[in-house]
């Protein structure tokens, strides 16, 4: 009997509670998709290959962004593409102060996947196509699909240029460009090395998921401010029909059912799409730790992009970013960085110059792995948030190799876990079409 109440008492307080909405994700369908680290490096053979599916019976159209936020190389030779263990690596200082997006419009069929090499894009077919490029054969013209159905409208651009860092964002629209609620996309990035230092005739092959932002159904206002996460409104505990964010909002003597700030920038009735985590979880073997299996030395490389992006005005907010290193023995270390609109590092160039010297290398922190605890920390303006999203890439070095300068075996690309959310919201601009 007294389990039976003990029951009763807690389907009673979820029903109490409501829906709790899930965080972002690398394994469903979403209406925003991110793809945080994309690199070209055709020189010493990288190029990155990304997939785009339609998971729906209908066909969808994307607003995408490149955004190229490649350093550029001062007081030296090289470039600052992070191509652990590259010989034309900038001999100079490596200065990240370049942010510029380029848009372009996709759109797919029913239950269409396509794919495309970032250094060449694609486009339709025309008759003075290159043979050799990838082209949308459902041209709407010469050529269309079941239903009558084409990519008509689709014009995927390559990179800006060779040796090239950045990242691609898409966000499900209509025909006119207004943002919709619909859950239908999902995206993988590959990148591909081949003729790698010291092995030119292996290809290896690294592949993350694309980072979703489910839409909120109904939310959506169509306008050109996308509002992810933040507070959802209450209502008054007496005036149930009134909305609310705080107690200052209902009539006198009434509560409201939340506390919490009103963003202006947002709808009145809440966010529009799932937010940003508020901490990003790095499980990681501490930089040149050797791995007991393969028996060579690992570092990995970290790449964060900030939630909030300003494409109508292509001005990115820095962030301060804590970073809580645990090693096997649960000691705590810290530190932190600034991070602009992109920031990818070795983890042991996080808080030090020095490799050797710096609390993600197993020779200071003293066990082979331990966890990271990413957050971005917020402040009061309600024109962008803090959030963090973000890839990590693991490296196998050549046995002796050092931690400044890997020769790559092989790599891998993977996923960061992520834990809670943030009452402020993270907000995307875009541009009018």
């Amino acid at each position: 009997m007294r389990v039976g109440r003990v029951l009763a008492a807690a389907a009673a307080s979820l029903l109490l509670a409501g829906v709790v909405r899930a965080e972002i994700s690398s394994d469903q369908a979403a209406a925003i998709v991110l793809l945080p680290k994309l690199t070209v490096d055709l020189d010493n053979g990288i190029d990155t290959l990304v997939r785009l599916s339609n998971t729906s019976q209908n066909p969808l159209t994307l607003h995408c962004f490149w955004v190229d936020a490649t350093p550029r190389c001062v007081n030296g030779t090289g470039n600052c593409i992070v191509a652990i263990g590259a010989p034309d690596r900038c001999t100079g200082q490596c200065v990240d102060d370049r942010w510029n997006e380029t848009d372009f419009r996709i759109v797919l069929t029913a239950r269409q996947p396509i794919g495309w090499r970032i250094s060449q894009g694609m486009r339709d077919c025309r008759a003075t196509a290159d043979p050799d490029q990838p082209c949308f054969r459902l041209d709407g013209i010469t050529q269309v699909g079941p239903g009558g159905q084409s990519n008509k409208g689709s014009n995927i651009l390559p990179v800006p240029h060779d040796e090239f860092i950045g990242y691609l964002q898409c966000i499900a629209v209509d025909d006119t460009g207004a943002p919709v609620d619909r859950n239908d996309l999902k995206g993988e990035a590959l990148i591909v090395h081949s003729g790698q230092i010291g092995v030119p005739t292996q290809v290896d092959v690294e592949g993350y998921n694309g980072i979703g932002f489910q839409a909120i159904a109904g939310r959506n206002d169509r306008d050109n401010t996308l509002c992810l996460g933040g507070c959802s409104p209450g209502q008054c505990r007496l005036t149930r029909s009134r909305s609310c964010f705080s107690d200052a909002e209902c009539p006198a003597g009434e509560t409201c059912t939340t506390q919490c700030g009103r963003n202006d920038n947002c709808p009145s009735t809440g966010p529009e799409y799932d937010g940003c985590p508020n901490i990003l979880i790095l499980d990681h073997f501490f930089d040149g730790a050797v791995d007991p299996i393969a028996e060579l030395p690992v570092v990995t490389d970290l790449t964060l992009v900030p939630c909030s992006q300003d494409y109508l005005r292509q001005s990115p907010t820095p962030t301060t970013v804590q970073f809580l290193v645990f090693n096997e023995f649960e000691q705590r270390f810290s530190t932190s960085r600034r991070v602009n609109c992109f920031k990818e590092f070795q983890i042991s160039k996080i808080d030090t110059d020095f490799n050797a010297n710096s609390i993600f290398s197993a020779a200071v922190n003293g066990t082979m792995t331990g966890q990271t605890r990413i957050r971005g920390v917020a402040d009061s303006d309600d024109d962008h948030g803090h959030a963090m999203v973000g890839v990590a890439r693991e490296f196998r070095c050549a046995a002796g190799s050092p931690l400044d300068n890997c020769a790559v075996v092989s790599s891998a690309s993977f996923n960061l876990h992520s834990q809670g959310r943030r009452p402020q919201a993270d907000l995307i601009w875009l541009p009018p079409e």
